[in-house]
């Protein structure tokens, strides 16, 4: 099992910084599951039998023991207020007090820090090893737990009905024995020929005259006496079957393709906002949200890119998130200069970037879009992921070249650098909603 990314899914179960929790359980355990201390703590948690038997887990049991573990420094975190702030210099001094209390016991917080729990907790959170900044910074991108999933993420596949031949065949042959089949001979039992024409059928081998052999065979204990003379039109029976056949085909064809599209959504609803597209198209733009409090600082961008400029609350750093689904068609996210062009002309450049395509609900037209100057772009995204409105996708910065911190968006055809005068109609009704704090669709 790959317990360092189980002991990151419980990080994130209960709120802690995936990177502490997962340098805490290396530096207790290095991640071995049946590690013993010369003290007697156990598992890969490093948990003393008399504190595992309060928590109520077994510390041999590693998933039970991370559980425990994550929720306890949890509990600890809330205690020293690493909750209530973002400030990292505050939320360092949390952790550290956490990480006492995890390795020398609640007891000894603010009264004494043993050499070793200080050199415990220098190795995990150490200045030197480590940044809260950077940690808050990435907190922004986390994906949701499966915890904090829709009951949907469990849903079972749609199964739609397909076409009932059996019955349609049974009506067909049922309606043929009552109005088209006479016996040849009036001297014979109903009942034999019935008998005599399943055999022929049977004979045949097809999986129709074996359907039908058996529906003779039924009227054949049915029958009591003959009713009159003529020949039966097989024929005539045998179009009837076909004309079922087909529309087997086609209905089942129809169910099959509603059941793969129903799936598709309940597929894309049961997923994280950055889980793969179950299909690997464009998905339709729909559900976007307002950007509220954004300013539009530049309505063309001077550069001269079909696009526009703008600022979000929370200043540099701050989180922006898509206003609109879409699916991702390029990153670049090592591009970290900066050219501030308020002092003078410099290099030309997007700096950190993400490329999202998506579809217009008014117009129906797939377009792109590349947003930029992140500062940090979310390290989750991949290309042909499909994303919803909401999800974070970079920091607001100023990598690249830029007159201050903020985020450029430049429209383009699908797959183009260019944009039609279609495109750049888009672009101006959102520009114009979000100046406007109205969702962009």
């Amino acid at each position: 099992m790959d317990y360092r990314e189980i002991a990151r899914q419980k990080a994130l179960k209960y709120g802690l910084l995936p990177e502490v929790f997962e340098r805490q359980i290396g530096a207790e355990s290095g991640f071995n599951p049946k590690a013993v201390s010369s003290a007697g703590a156990l598992g890969i948690a490093q948990i003393m039998p008399s504190t595992a038997k309060g928590w109520g887990v077994d510390p041999r049991d590693p998933v039970a023991a991370l559980d425990a573990a994550a929720k306890n420094m949890s509990s600890y975190i809330r205690t020293y207020g690493g909750f209530s702030t973002s400030d990292p210099y505050k939320v360092r001094s949390a952790y550290e007090k956490a990480l006492q209390a995890y390795n020398a016991g609640p007891g000894s917080v603010g009264k004494y820090l043993p050499a070793e729990t200080k050199n415990y907790i220098s190795k995990i959170v150490g200045p030197d090893k480590f940044s809260f900044t950077q940690a808050l910074q990435n907190a922004a991108f986390t994906e949701p737990t499966s915890s904090s999933l829709p009951a949907s993420s469990t849903v079972e596949p749609v199964s739609l009905p397909r076409y009932d031949i059996k019955k349609a065949v049974e009506g067909i042959v049922g309606n043929f024995i009552s109005k088209g089949l006479q016996p040849d001979n009036q001297s014979q039992d109903l009942s034999s020929q019935y008998l005599a024409k399943a055999s022929e059928l049977d004979e045949l081998g097809t999986p129709e005259a074996m359907e039908l052999a058996e529906a003779y065979r039924l009227k054949a204990i049915e029958s009591t006496a003959a009713v009159g003379s003529s020949t039966p039109d097989v024929a005539s029976l045998y179009s009837g079957i076909l004309g079922e056949k087909l529309k087997q085909i086609a209905y089942d064809q129809d169910a099959a393709n509603q059941e793969e599209a129903l799936n598709k959504v309940l597929q894309a609803s049961a997923q994280s906002p950055t889980a793969q597209s179950p299909t690997g198209n464009v998905p339709t733009a729909g559900g976007g949200f307002a950007l509220k409090g954004a300013t539009i600082t530049s309505p063309v961008d001077t550069s001269g890119e079909p696009g526009f400029d703008f600022v979000i609350p929370g200043g540099r750093g701050a989180a922006f998130a898509l206003p609109f689904t879409g699916q991702v068609v390029g990153v670049e996210k090592n591009q970290n200069w900066e050219t501030h062009l308020e002092k003078g002309a410099g290099k030309r450049g997007y700096g950190n970037w993400v490329d999202v395509r998506a579809i217009d609900p008014v117009t129906k037209k797939a377009f792109d879009v590349r947003f930029a100057h992140f500062d940090k772009v979310n390290p989750n995204l991949k290309i042909g992921q499909t994303i919803t409105a909401g999800t974070p996708i970079g920091l607001q910065g100023r990598t690249g070249s830029t007159t201050g911190h903020h985020v450029s968006a430049d429209f383009y055809n699908a797959g183009s650098t260019t944009a039609s005068k279609e495109i750049l109609g888009i672009r101006d009704r959102i520009r114009d909603r979000l100046a406007k704090g109205l969702p962009v669709f």
